[in-house]
């Protein structure tokens, strides 16, 4: 979405001391790097702060185009840790480290022979990947939004469904935009069309955390059932 459709105001970056060395958090850019943390891994925070960093403290002409990069990370593995992505990547390099195993243990497999009995440190290693696969395959895959949509299932439990679309919306469209930054494909970037797509970003994970209104209705429910078990209502 482009910065003329946001009613948000942007978010302040992070600073830093007077030389430029020292970086940190504040503010809401901290609540943010807490929700990714907390909510999705450890990971991901880490590429977000990562972007803000280059932001604040790189000087450089690529300095837009590498932030770019290190946000667009975020985007790319948050449907993964969240489990609602297939891990390609992933799957491809073990599939190649079991093949280099099983080439080490019979040499003549890599010959097109036939596939030998397993002893059972081998079948160890082979059930152990066999059921790593298993449990990848549950993962679901579908279209960016699709993903998107499911990020958010996940991050908002309590949420209706049309806020939960319009934050993916909201999400694909500052994917697309780091896309065409981090791989020069937008030359006319600046600074403050930047900060806007940051910014969206931003206001998109801080509307994860659950409203003061809800979180009270649950405590009052968790209150509640405990209350029937102990036999008190």
């Amino acid at each position: 979405m482009g910065s003329s459709e946001q009613s948000d105001t942007a978010l302040p970056l992070p600073s830093s001391d007077s030389a430029g060395q020292r970086f940190r958090l504040e503010g809401e850019q901290e609540r943010v790097y807490e929700i990714l943390r907390d909510d999705i891994h450890l990971e991901i925070a880490a590429m977000y702060e990562a972007c803000l960093i280059l932001l604040v403290t790189f000087k450089h002409d690529e300095r837009l185009p590498l932030a770019a990069h290190a946000l667009r990370e975020v985007f790319r593995h948050t449907p993964v840790k969240l489990r609602v992505a297939w891990p390609w990547r992933q799957l491809k390099n073990e599939l190649l480290e079991l093949r280099k195993k099983y080439v080490a243990w019979h040499p003549g497999f890599a010959l097109g022979g036939k596939m030998p009995e397993a002893n059972p440190q081998q079948d160890a290693t082979l059930r152990a990947f066999l059921n790593h696969y298993e449990d990848i395959a549950k993962y679901e895959g579908g279209s960016r939004r699709d993903q998107a949509t499911k990020v958010f299932e996940r991050l908002m439990p309590w949420a209706k469904t049309a806020p939960l679309q319009d934050f993916a919306k909201r999400w694909v469209g500052v994917y697309g935009f780091l896309e065409r930054v981090a791989h020069h494909g937008q030359p006319t970037t600046n600074e403050e069309e930047f900060t806007a797509q940051l910014t969206e970003f931003q206001v998109c994970l801080l509307a994860t955390r659950k409203p003061e209104a809800v979180a009270d209705l649950d405590a009052i429910d968790k209150l509640f059932g405990k209350g029937q078990a102990d036999g008190q209502f």
